[in-house]
């Protein structure tokens, strides 16, 4: 039985036709399910771990935005860590609007995606860890943020030459790599888009990784902007350090950190695919 969590911003005027169509896709498909929808009163976490309480649902349908669903992938992910039971949850994700990771499973925006649901054509796939979250993508570090006195970030961003580095110690198959770095990616896999964009920044070719290998891509480009300055490591752990707290992208959501501990559970997550998925 399905379970669809709708994100409050469903809600948007701007998405009101769009979700019709995805609840009038639903119904005319006769999809066993039940819905939910996110308020104040309540987060994307708390209705799916809800719900995976009461032992009748198998697959959870996140309706919204990267944040969304990252949230209930997070959720999914827990609630398996802390069962007694071992139970096969799948997830699946219809995007309201432009989407990573949407792109990354080869899900359309709205209501065309609700077909490819109902197929549920499943891979099992490889799940990164962050410190104490989950990602299916990846963590991307471009530049340094620091508190100003207002307590506001100050964020720097990579323009042409103007490249401000962050200073990283990386510890990761028994090496310790110290060094400033202009781009840190920490990938189970790398979106399309992000490849294409940084390919053509730095003019390197990036190794494509995917999230069925076992193994966590680290591709670290230093300053010069040439493809000798690109440095690749694969493993199952390792673990970044910044002198300061930095932003970084962790599936299309930004965290401030600047510790990061990464692992990789193998094989940990059954997701709905569609056909044109980037693995």
């Amino acid at each position: 039985m399905y379970y669809f969590v709708y994100d409050a911003i469903t809600t948007k005027r701007r998405f009101e036709r769009r979700v019709s169509q995805i609840v009038l896709n639903v119904n005319d498909l006769e999809l066993p399910h039940d819905k939910a929808l996110v308020t104040s009163l309540n987060t994307v976490e708390a209705l799916v771990e809800e719900a995976l309480e009461k032992d009748v649902f198998d697959t959870v349908i996140a309706v919204g935005n990267d944040r969304t669903a990252r949230s209930a992938m997070n959720a999914i992910l827990r609630h398996r860590a802390q069962a007694h039971q071992h139970r096969n949850v799948s997830f699946g994700f219809i995007p309201i609007q432009d989407s990573g990771i949407g792109r990354m499973l080869g899900m359309p925006i709205g209501a065309e995606a609700v077909p490819i649901i109902s197929r549920r054509r499943q891979e099992a796939l490889d799940v990164g860890r962050m410190n104490k979250g989950f990602f299916v993508g990846s963590v991307v570090i471009r530049s340094a943020a620091r508190f100003d006195e207002a307590k506001k970030w100050s964020h720097r961003i990579l323009h042409g030459r103007e490249l401000q580095p962050v200073h990283v110690r990386i510890d990761v198959n028994g090496l310790i790599v110290e060094t400033d770095v202009a781009y840190l990616a920490i990938s189970n896999l790398l979106a399309e888009d992000e490849r294409a964009k940084i390919e053509k920044q730095f003019r390197v070719q990036l190794p494509r990784s995917t999230p069925q290998d076992g193994t966590l891509q680290l591709a670290i480009l230093g300053t010069e902007r040439n493809a000798n300055d690109l440095t690749v490591f694969h493993a199952t752990e390792c673990m970044v350090e910044t002198d300061e707290n930095v932003l970084a992208d962790i599936d299309g959501v930004e965290l401030r950190q600047h510790v990061f501990r990464f692992s990789l559970e193998p094989s940990t997550l059954n997701v709905i695919i569609g056909p044109n998925r980037e693995f």
